[in-house]
Parts: structure tokens; sequence; C-alpha cells
């Protein structure tokens, strides 16, 4: 039976997508600010509609 491996191509995508993922995550985190109450609000923005 032979052995199929990986290859190049497949863990280069693995890695770009995982440092890509990395990415958002530190963008978002930082946009979201220090403070949950924000967060949780939205800092006061809401899409047009949706207001409660």
């Amino acid at each position: 039976m032979e052995k199929i491996g990986f290859g190049a191509l497949n863990w280069l995508t693995l890695v770009i997508y995982l440092v890509t993922m990395l990415g958002v995550g530190i963008y978002f985190t930082k946009k979201s600010g220090k403070d949950t109450d924000a967060f949780l609000k939205q800092g006061g923005k809401f899409l047009h509609g949706q207001q409660g």
C-alpha cells in the first residue's frame, strides 16, 4: 500500500489559514476595547431596524 503525504501545498494553505485567523482574532480583540459593557452593547451602534 502506498503512503500518501499531506503535501507542501496543503501545509502552506493550512499555515496561511491559521495566520489569517490569528490576525482576525487580534484585530477584533483590539477593536472590542477593554470594556465588557461596550462590547455587549456594540459600542452603542445598532443596525437600522433592530433597535428595541
